[in-house]
C-alpha cells in the first residue's frame, strides 16, 4: 500500500513551495528531510529531493545511512546500530517539490530514487 503526504510551504503569507513523498515507515522523516533541504539549505528542488538520505528504521534504534551520504563511511565503522545503504536506494522513499518563484517562474524536482519527472513548459 502507497500513502502520499503533500505539503505545502509558505513564505510571507504567500504558497512557496509544494512538495510530498512516500516511503511508509520512513514517510514524515523524508519529508522533514526535504524541507530542510530547501528551506536551511536553500537547495534547488531537484537537488532537495535528490540528496542522500538518511533515516531511523521502525525498531527506533537502528539508523540506515545511504552511502553517499557525507560521512556515512565513518558512522558505519563508529556505530553500532547504523545500516549502511547503497546510493539513491528506493527504501528511502521517494520525493518531489516544485518552488513558486513568481509568477510564471517555478522549479521543480523528480526523486532520481522513482521513475518520475519534471518537465518545463513555456
Amino acid at each position: 500500500m502507497h500513502t502520499l503526504i503533500p505539503a505545502l510551504a509558505a513564505r510571507e503569507g504567500r504558497p512557496w513551495a509544494a512538495f510530498g513523498s512516500m516511503g511508509a515507515d520512513l514517510q514524515p522523516q523524508l519529508q522533514a528531510q526535504v524541507l530542510m533541504n530547501l528551506v536551511d539549505h536553500d537547495m534547488d528542488p531537484a537537488d532537495a529531493v535528490a540528496r542522500p538520505r538518511m533515516a531511523v528504521l521502525p525498531d527506533g534504534v537502528t539508523v540506515a545511512v545511504e552511502a553517499d551520504y557525507p560521512g556515512a563511511g565513518e558512522m558505519a565503522r563508529t556505530g553500532a546500530h547504523v545500516q549502511l545503504m547503497p546510493a539513491r536506494h528506493h527504501s528511502f522513499g521517494h520525493a518531489h517539490a516544485l518552488v513558486i518563484d513568481g509568477p510564471n517562474a517555478w522549479r521543480g524536482g523528480a526523486d532520481p530514487r522513482s521513475d518520475g519527472s519534471v518537465e518545463y513548459v513555456r
